[in-house]
């Protein structure tokens, strides 16, 4: 990707950069839209954001993803209409699956490097009568047997992740806003399978900071998942967000993530001063003291959470999980469900597994709450005790 690559997600006000050592690309989730817009206003909405995005990286490509709010069969327009919009970044190969379902990849054939960009509102937005909307599973299944053929790296792009959201105290996400069960499950297991040639999967929608794991059938951990916190703020009954921004550092040859650097917007600062200003937050790497950007690492990084030790670690990524927002980030304001809510859905993405570690560890602190005299330490042990015990996948 010599010449920089752009991945936007025009649905919210995510963003997140991905960039090679010598260039600035990214992973932008852009616009946010109220389910009462006209369909009009949102292809009005649509084409302005497309014509800044062009104009302001013309010498660059920009691979735009669909949010779940952004034009679409469900909302009274054609995947057809939005590919005329975004007809000069995109090769005819990919404007001919995008036309058809929303869905495309770009390969980068010096490199062997090859972004997939997936249309998750597939995964949400159906009736659960079908096995494959749009036909995207049989697509990404042959593109994935592709590209290990040709030995090919692999970026995974969507809006939705699968699994759940870390912030809402052990419930799932309303049905239109996550994926339903058997595509959860389905998605886990395709990157199970093709995880020696993904190398990154980065997603969007949240609003937060965090991270996901994903486990072979042996226990071990295989692949990760970023998702990036959102350009727009947003304020629920489970936290409230600054804007954030990111810049991903990779390696052009192995397509290995090397590093990101978090940027962020302190809207309390801004309004007051009327002027924003944005601040670097945190560089991956250095905040949390990893080595690397593996699975295994950050597998080992969410283990540190639940320990006695690693309760400062889970503080620092507590503090950047809603990007520093004053009412959202104080770790002091995380009690135990809260740290197991964040745990499980950071190492349990598939549905099942996460109720399991949910279940085991809260039996757990059960099982010990009478026992008052305990000292401050027991908390940790028996998250880190509890966590032995949880459902690995099998």
């Amino acid at each position: 990707m010599d010449a920089g690559c752009r991945f936007s997600d025009v649905s919210r006000r995510d963003s997140s950069e991905k960039s090679t050592r010598r260039q600035s690309p990214a992973v932008h989730d852009s616009i946010s839209l109220s389910a009462s817009r006209s369909t009009d206003h949102r292809m009005w909405v649509l084409k302005n954001l497309t014509d800044l995005l062009h104009h302001t990286f013309s010498s660059q490509f920009v691979f735009p993803v669909l949010g779940h709010e952004d034009p679409n069969p469900g909302l009274g327009q054609t995947y057809k209409e939005v590919a005329d919009l975004w007809g000069h970044w995109l090769p005819t190969e990919s404007l001919d699956t995008f036309s058809k379902g929303g869905y495309y990849t770009f390969e980068q054939k010096a490199k062997k490097l090859r972004i997939v960009a997936l249309n998750t509102n597939l995964y949400v937005e159906t009736d659960g009568k079908e096995d494959d909307p749009g036909g995207q599973w049989e697509w990404l299944r042959t593109v994935l047997d592709k590209s290990r053929k040709n030995k090919e790296t692999v970026y995974i792009v969507g809006h939705i992740p699968p699994g759940v959201d870390e912030r809402q105290s052990g419930v799932f996400l309303a049905p239109q806003a996550s994926f339903q069960e058997k595509f959860n499950k389905k998605y886990v297991q395709m990157v199970r399978k093709y995880s020696d040639i993904i190398v990154g999967q980065f997603f969007g929608h949240l609003h937060s900071d965090t991270f996901r794991i994903i486990y072979g059938e042996n226990g071990a951990p295989v692949s990760w998942l970023f998702i990036a916190p959102a350009l727009s703020p947003r304020r629920t009954p489970s936290g409230a967000n600054n804007p954030g921004i990111r810049l991903y550092k990779f390696d052009t040859i192995s397509g290995q993530v090397l590093d990101y650097e978090q940027f962020y917007l302190n809207l309390v600062s801004a309004n007051q001063r009327h002027q924003a200003e944005w601040l670097a937050e945190y560089n991956l790497t250095s905040y949390y003291g990893l080595p690397d950007v593996t699975a295994a690492t950050l597998s080992d990084l969410a283990e540190r959470f639940i320990t006695q030790e690693g309760a400062p670690l889970f503080a620092r990524y507590y503090r950047v999980n809603s990007v520093r927002q004053p009412s959202s980030s104080d770790p002091a304001g995380c009690d135990a469900s809260c740290t197991l809510s964040h745990y499980c859905a950071i190492t349990r993405v598939d549905y099942t597994e996460f109720h399991s570690c949910l279940e085991a560890e809260t039996s757990a602190f059960s099982a010990r709450a009478a026992s008052t005299a305990a000292a401050p330490a027991l908390l940790w042990l028996l998250l880190a005790a509890a966590a032995a015990a949880a459902c690995r996948p099998s």
